[in-house]
């Protein structure tokens, strides 16, 4: 590896471990040499990123530089990225190979916006990842689901949005095909000894930046104001692909694909009809569904 390599290689190390590693260890997984350790670490402190070391002697990353000076890493594009992957060569490095998928880890979760840049969660991303492509059972540790029960949950990850913050798997013990939330779960640990029994079973859906699975989708536009801009995209950031300025200033577009049923869309509307000036384009069908849920929601309250 060249020394830009070496130094990305160690930045992506100890990012998937922040319980922090050893010199020792860092040396004999990377293969690297006293020069090549002192090289990157100077170019960490270069940028206000610190190794610091705890009572173990375990090295971790202490990022003082400022917030914004990360900003950097949002506008990475697949093109930025393919000429990063050219500049190191990874393509002809057996032991740079993993450095790739682990930038766009690390580019997808900051696109999400910096609150969601955790190191535990680039490790989740890992961990799926790596069982996926081995075919490997995973414990989702301490799943929060919308149920007042917390457990561990046994799946065959199948799918990985990282975007979306979600992955499509089957459930082992409910035997049927789930969509969890990645941040819901406290540990992603991949089951060695036990590889997936289930693959024929398994179903991908196409999920609509709602977080909502339904491979039976339909065509909306609506606009609103800088206010629904910020509550949607805020909320769902996928939304962010499919929103382009109106003609009018301080106006926006949503033009996607969402499920049938319009769940998500239709609480976004009705929550936001007011403050958000929405307006409702080419979709009769949702029209109906927004009068048909008024309508069950003013019977409920003539009951009180």
């Amino acid at each position: 590896m060249t020394p830009s390599s070496k130094t990305l290689a160690i930045l992506l190390y100890l990012l998937r471990n922040p319980e922090g590693k050893t010199k020792q260890e860092i040396f004999k997984r990377l293969n690297l040499t006293e020069r090549s350790y002192r090289t990157a670490k100077e170019a960490f402190v270069e940028n206000g990123i610190h190794l610091t070391t705890n009572k173990k002697r375990q090295l971790f990353l202490s990022i003082r530089a400022h917030i914004s000076e990360l900003g950097f890493l949002k506008s990475l594009s697949e093109k930025d990225i393919k000429v990063i992957e050219d500049s190191i060569n990874i393509s002809s490095s057996t032991k740079g190979k993993y450095i790739l998928p682990k930038l766009k880890n690390l580019v997808n979760v900051m696109n999400l916006g910096f609150p969601n840049l955790k190191m535990s969660e680039l490790k989740k991303i890992d961990s799926l990842k790596d069982a996926k492509k081995r075919k490997k059972l995973v414990r989702l540790t301490n799943y929060k689901s919308n149920s007042p029960i917390i457990k561990d949950r046994l799946v065959e990850v199948y799918d990985i949005d990282v975007a979306a913050n979600t992955i499509q798997a089957y459930d082992v013990e409910k035997k049927g095909n789930r969509h969890f939330r990645i941040i819901r779960a406290e540990r992603v640990q991949i089951i060695e000894e036990t590889d997936w029994q289930y693959e024929d079973k398994h179903r991908f859906e196409k999920v609509d930046i709602f977080r909502i699975a339904n491979n039976e989708q339909v065509f909306v536009s609506i606009s609103f104001n800088n206010f629904g801009y910020n509550f949607l995209t805020e909320t769902f950031p996928k939304s962010k692909n499919d929103i382009s300025p109106s003609s009018t200033e301080g106006r926006w577009t949503l033009s996607t694909l969402v499920n049938k049923d319009f769940k998500g869309l239709a609480n976004f509307i009705l929550q936001n009809m007011e403050h958000a000036e929405i307006e409702i384009h080419d979709n009769q069908v949702l029209v109906k569904k927004l009068h048909s849920v008024i309508q069950k929601f003013s019977k409920e309250l003539e009951s009180f």
